[in-house]
């Protein structure tokens, strides 16, 4: 990401919800977010990243009422991201029938450190607890240390695990 006319300094990261004037910043954090899980969870091996798609989904996703982006910017260049689906659940057995699934966050590394993806989450469960979520969920890579500790000073506790193998390798 470095490169691109990123500064570090003593900016004002501002944080607003994403519009389609955003396209090709959130693209871009979408592709190098997807890079850096590989990192984390590198049995998801090489893929590669398709930029239409993922234009046409952010299209689709800010049109939609129960999902949303939220971007922060510094010097006009966006520099974190966050999703947020307010999510029904029609079974009439379900605990939990409205919760929140909060998804996407991503800040550039070099913004890291200063309270960005904190601001970002806090929004996040600000607006389901406005649509009337009862619960928040939220998945992560087991090896993302600094997600975990993020999560868990909201309150976010471990629910359920998700154990994978490739076929190949399954005896």
């Amino acid at each position: 990401m470095r490169g691109r006319g990123e500064t570090c300094g003593p900016s004002v990261v501002v944080l607003r919800r994403a519009r389609y004037a955003d396209l090709p910043g959130l693209v871009d954090l979408m592709r190098t977010s997807q890079a850096a899980e590989r990192d984390f969870s590198p049995e998801l091996g090489e893929r590669r990243f398709d930029v239409r798609h993922s234009r046409r989904c952010f299209v689709r996703d800010l049109r939609q009422p129960r999902l949303r982006w939220w971007v922060g910017c510094a010097n006009a260049r966006i520099v974190a991201m966050i999703g947020a689906d307010f999510r029904r659940v029609n079974y009439r057995h379900a605990v939990t029938r409205r919760y929140l699934y909060v998804h996407s966050l991503y800040v550039v590394p070099a913004w890291r450190g200063r309270g960005i993806a904190r601001r970002l989450v806090r929004r996040a469960l600000r607006w389901g607890g406005r649509c009337g979520a009862q619960q928040a969920r939220i998945e992560m890579a087991a090896g993302n240390a600094a997600a975990g500790n993020l999560y868990r000073s909201f309150g976010f506790v471990t629910r359920e695990r998700m154990l994978a193998v490739p076929l190949k390798e399954a005896r």
